[in-house]
């Protein structure tokens, strides 16, 4: 019985030992048929697919890329070029395998990597960036030592020689090299050229890629990017920039703004925003740095700089001649409201006036009877006709514009703001723009920032002329107005802070109430807007502070810089002295 007992046992054990084996065989089988069937489908079903996928894999693409252009002023000074140096990207599997002290040294060494930073690039599964750009001197010492894993790529970096200068005119670009801010923004196409590759069969990835020797490469060079020739001056930019700052420590002003422009031909010779941000430390720049890209062309009421042009429009109407008088008793009552002079002191004013003593006076109720003889329609389109209200058509970013109220919707008591200033906005570039028509004679110029555009070689692309939009006034009216504009600093509200010992000019100082949400009453912006020499214009110029908290006139705050610009400009250019040591006046400008 044992023994009959133990061979049913094993007979058990055998039958259970041989199905197993059995469905090893079939799971086998199975698995054979699957791998069979994928094998059919990949190399005869879908052949076709994986070996334009293969393809694709091996003969991969290898970018070469083009060097971003620079971006100059007029006599070849650097604003923006292209520092060479490395990117360093990390696998750590490779370093880890055999180089793990000596690696995490050299990525400790890193820009803003540290030890800390190391230990967590050596802990990662998967590659990684370390630096998007290195030294050249900190990567070729990294690449002599060889390590596994540690991957150098040469790279470009965009940096900024001139720092915060022109900073906001000459814009940024971003990680990838491309244009996000300024100049470098609508003119990225031109600056960044086209990228090149070549393509062949190859191994590796990334920064390993390498191409097979014997098998066929396809090769296209990069077309690199054109340089940029600004009609910026740095001389004059470093003259500008130096005393709006200076300016700026004195009155303590939320930001300063100067724009330098040939009024003859349109060209921007400085212009200079401050505070400025250093494109060259991107931790400085913050939020409200990035705003003023855009903002660096905020409108906004100019006061009275914008009384010449009231004047003028009269006088080009016929409405008035310069032999009207027009009488000043400190106030003045439009409808059931109530224009003050600005020396309305309990009932005095400036008197009986003709129109060149009402700009040089800058004499608010005089002005506001001005503009109501001549009425709205015909100070709209007077002001349409300098330009304002619409974009002056030039090449520089980002550049906006205050559309100017339907005229027939104007009250009496707003045709009389408009006419010294209040409840019309402009811009920086609209007003400088339309004072180089009193400076040149007459005609409306398009500003422009951009001089050419050259290739590598320095062969010339692209010219920018001057471009002429209108004639505004005759040849005999702008000298008119000049001599009014020359008359302000002579012996009207400039005259002891605007007048040079040895130049000329001609020009408006501007002290604007700030409307708030409440009304007038938010502070004031202070201006001065002229041209110099008055005999023979070389430039016009506009200084302006936005919300001075030490003093707020125009003539006090934004005149004084205005001079020291001019003069040390005029000596810079080697403008010869027009004015005699005893002169007290220049009869007329030429034109």
């Amino acid at each position: 019985m044992l023994r009959n007992g133990r061979q049913v046992r094993s007979r058990q054990r055998q039958d259970i030992v041989a199905a197993r084996a059995t469905l090893v065989v079939i799971l086998f089988f199975a698995a054979y048929v699957v791998l069979l069937g994928r094998m059919v489908q990949v190399q005869v079903l879908r052949h076709a697919h994986y070996a334009k996928k293969a393809a694709e894999i091996q003969n991969r693409p290898f970018a070469i890329p083009a060097t971003r252009g620079q971006i100059r002023d007029r006599h070849g000074a650097i604003f923006a070029t292209n520092l060479t140096g490395y990117s360093v990207s990390v696998r750590p599997d490779a370093v880890n395998k055999s180089h793990t002290k000596e690696g995490l040294a050299v990525l400790a060494a890193m820009p803003d990597v540290g030890h800390d930073g190391a230990e967590r690039l050596l802990a990662r599964e998967d590659p990684a960036l370390v630096c998007s750009w290195i030294p050249a001197d900190l990567g070729d010492k990294t690449k002599k030592l060889g390590i596994p894993g540690i991957d150098l790529k040469s790279a470009d970096k965009r940096v900024y020689p001139q720092n915060r200068e022109l900073a906001y005119l000459v814009g940024l670009t971003d990680m990838a090299g491309d244009g996000t801010e300024g100049i470098e923004h609508p003119r990225n196409k031109e600056l960044g050229g086209a990228d090149g590759y070549r393509k062949g069969l190859a191994t590796g990835l990334h920064s390993r890629l390498r191409f097979i020797p014997g098998h066929k490469t396809e090769e296209v060079e990069p077309q690199d990017g054109q340089n940029i020739v600004l009609t910026i001056d740095l001389q004059l930019q470093h003259i500008v920039e130096r005393y709006l700052a200076e300016g700026f420590q004195k009155c303590k002003p939320k930001r300063g703004i100067a724009i330098m422009m040939d009024p003859y031909t349109g060209e921007i010779l400085a212009f200079a925003v401050t505070p400025s941000p250093d494109p060259n430390n991107r931790k400085t720049l913050t939020p409200d740095m990035l705003a003023n890209y855009g903002g660096m062309w905020d409108a906004f009421e100019p006061g009275s700089t914008l009384k010449p042009f009231t004047v003028c429009g009269a006088l080009d109407k016929g409405k008035i001649t310069m032999q009207s008088h027009f009488y000043c008793g400190g106030t003045y009552a439009v409808g059931n409201r109530t224009v003050h002079c600005h020396i309305d002191h309990g009932g005095g004013g400036h008197g009986s006036s003709d129109p060149r003593r009402v700009v040089v006076m800058s004499c608010n109720v005089a002005m506001a009877q001005i503009a109501l003889r001549c009425g709205s329609q015909i100070v709209y389109d007077n002001l349409r006709a300098f330009g304002f209200g619409e974009k002056t058509g030039s090449d520089l970013p980002k550049e906006s514009s205050q559309p100017i109220a339907d005229p027939d919707t104007w009250r009496p008591i707003r045709l009389a703001n408009i006419s010294f200033g209040q409840g019309v906005a402009v811009t920086p570039l609209q007003l400088v723009t339309a004072y180089s028509v009193f400076a040149n004679g007459g005609l409306l110029m398009e500003p422009h920032c951009i001089l050419a555009l050259e290739n590598g070689d320095g062969v010339v692309t692209m010219r920018c002329e001057p471009k002429e939009r209108r004639r505004v006034i005759p040849l005999e009216l702008a000298k008119t107005m000049g001599d009014a504009l020359f008359g302000v600093v002579e012996e009207g509200t400039a005259d002891k802070t605007v007048r040079m010992d040895e130049y000329t000019a001609a020009g408006k100082t501007g002290t604007a109430q700030k409307a708030g949400p409440h009304g007038y009453g938010a502070g004031f912006v202070a201006s001065f807007v002229g041209y110099a020499p008055y005999t023979n214009p070389r430039f016009a110029l506009i200084v302006i502070y936005d919300a001075p908290t030490v003093g707020h006139f125009g003539a006090s705050v934004a005149g004084p810089v205005w001079k020291a610009i001019a003069e040390e400009t005029l000596r810079t250019m080697r403008v010869p002295p027009d004015r005699a040591p005893s002169a007290v006046k220049v009869v007329s400008a030429a034109y």
